[in-house]
């Protein structure tokens, strides 16, 4: 099988997969190959729950990416890719999806304002349960937000919530990030301020954000899976899954009245697409030796590389041949990592725009095949 690393090959030898979960498909693994032994271990964990709800979100997991459908919209002569996706936060594959649209949202929100601040509010670790902490540390910033001293200060703003573990202790440490605009606050006063307001906490931090771009991927790095989720034990996992169900993990504020920030926005390729076709489809249509299949499959593994996988893989005869070049940037990856890369996704890339152009009239062929027509050739 191109393209399937030593890393991957060792985690099959040893995949366990229970009844009751949606057998894994090789489209699902080439998406999901970067984080593929993570993916299955938050799965399994949740699955080993005696909470349906947590069964359940990891059956919804073990579907993710378990379908590819390709939208094209016409007038802009642009191809979209839709992969069904679980949306479920601990999702390697999702939580970069979220992270993605949200930056942008979060992005937006804080060019806007004028020199912005980031504002870092924890409370001390303690043995209350995990959801009753991040209820608590909401309502607590919210208290902090209708402080006089506050109202007079601060404009508008966007917070996150950022779950950790103490290393020392061993006890949740949830936190808040928040990108502000307002005066000037004296440390003081707002430390007093957050003492006061959750009873005894007073560790802050107050800086200027002179990075915009970053401190919105910085703050969007929180919505989704936690950063150290991988080193959590599975009774971790699971009580941090059941404690964030419900729980808005991101929200702007203020007098202004920032625009809403969305983190699970829905997909809008297919409102806006005049017609679609499935990469199953595609690829069934190849096997029947439809030559537009085959050009086809070629460009959308040129136009997404994670689609690549496991198109070489189900038809390596379509691989392209490695340049020289090609070969000697696969040695020198292989002696870093240890891990070959993705022979497709090397070497110099057209633009996207030049490759739809390609790939739509294939695609157009292929969606006006009637059955009749594919069983007759």
């Amino acid at each position: 099988m191109p393209a399937v690393t030593r890393e991957i090959l060792k985690h099959f030898e040893a995949r366990e997969w229970p009844m009751g979960l949606p057998v894994q498909t090789d489209l699902q693994d080439s998406i999901h190959d970067p984080d593929l032994a993570e993916r299955d271990r938050y799965i399994l964990a949740l699955f080993d729950s005696s909470d349906n709800k947590l069964v359940n979100q990891a059956r919804r997991m073990a579907s993710c990416a378990d379908s590819v459908h390709l939208f094209i919209d016409a007038e802009l002569g642009a191809v979209h890719e839709y992969i069904h996706r679980c949306k479920c936060r601990l999702c390697p594959l999702c939580a970069r999806s979220r992270a993605i649209r949200v930056g942008a949202q979060v992005e937006d929100l804080v060019r806007e304002m004028k020199a912005p601040k980031h504002l870092v509010l924890t409370v001390k670790s303690n043995t209350v349960a995990l959801r009753e902490q991040l209820q608590d540390l909401r309502q607590w910033f919210a208290k902090l937000r209708r402080t006089p001293f506050w109202k007079a200060n601060v404009t508008q703003g966007v917070y996150t919530v950022e779950v950790t573990i103490n290393e020392k202790t061993g006890l949740w440490h949830p936190h808040i990030h928040c990108v502000f605009e307002g005066g000037y606050l004296p440390f003081k006063i707002v430390q007093r301020l957050w003492h006061e307001v959750t009873g005894g906490s007073q560790i802050i931090w107050i800086e200027k954000v002179d990075n915009v771009p970053g401190m919105a991927k910085e703050l969007c790095k929180y919505i989704g899976k936690p950063q150290d989720a991988a080193h959590w034990t599975d009774e971790q996992l699971r009580t941090y899954a059941k404690a964030i169900q419900g729980i808005r993990m991101i929200q702007s504020f203020g007098k202004r009245k920032p625009k809403a920030i969305e983190d699970n926005l829905p997909d809008p390729v297919k409102s806006s697409a005049d017609w679609s076709i499935s990469l199953n489809r595609v690829l069934w249509l190849a096997s029947m030796n439809q030559s537009s299949a085959y050009k086809a499959l070629v460009l959308i593994a040129e136009l997404y590389p994670h689609l690549g996988r496991f198109i070489y893989g189900r038809m390596p005869q379509l691989e392209p041949e490695q340049t020289k070049i090609e070969r000697q940037l696969s040695i020198i990856e292989i002696l870093r990592t240890g891990k070959a890369p993705p022979r497709h996704a090397q070497g110099p890339k057209r633009p996207e725009t030049e490759i739809m152009t390609d790939l739509i009239p294939q695609l157009s062929i292929l969606h006006e095949l009637s059955e009749a027509e594919i069983w007759q050739q």
